[in-house]
């Protein structure tokens, strides 16, 4: 079980529960007015609902995962739920195929790979419009390229450059 959009949600709600609670505490051992409670459970939501809006919550979900991964704490990776999550989730994605490689895990790697490769694509595309290009989307899709770019080739990679570039070691002797 791994973090999912759904238990940070969930995670949030509870936190908002917490402080209402605690204000109302306040409200009661505090003699304070119901404007008191009022305000301060606006200001409360207000602030949460700016920190969701502004916090890329998909890519600390993405990479939660994968550093699980990583560490060992986690046998496998739902590279298709990663996959689902917005642009912010990309460089995670990318350091995935990275990760899976050097663990030699070729099913995760290669599923992971082929994902990255399809969100890329959708992600250039929607980069090419002024109405969904935006700052958050733009970075992610430079820092995936970037990881990409910078990774050195898997054992799986060397292997089949050298099977296409050497076919002529074959002969036809």
């Amino acid at each position: 079980f791994g973090l999912t959009q759904f238990r940070v949600a969930t995670a949030l709600w509870m936190v908002l529960v917490a402080v209402g609670y605690l204000l109302i505490l306040a409200r009661i051992y505090g003699n304070r007015p119901v404007g008191f409670l009022f305000r301060t459970n606006m200001i409360s939501t207000v602030l949460l609902l700016s920190a969701t809006a502004v916090l890329n919550i998909d890519g600390f979900i993405a990479d939660w995962n994968v550093r699980r991964y990583e560490v060992g704490k986690r046998v496998a990776v739902d590279v298709k739920y990663l996959a689902s999550l917005e642009a912010g989730s990309l460089p995670a994605l990318a350091r995935l195929v990275d990760v899976a490689s050097q663990n030699g895990d070729r099913p995760i790697a290669e599923h992971a790979a082929r994902a990255l490769q399809r969100r890329l694509g959708e992600e250039h595309l929607k980069l090419q419009s002024w109405q969904s290009w935006t700052w958050r989307r733009a970075e992610s899709v430079r820092r995936a390229e970037a990881i990409r770019q910078a990774s050195p080739p898997s054992a799986a990679d060397v292997l089949r450059q050298s099977i296409v570039y050497n076919t002529d070691c074959w002969g036809d002797d």
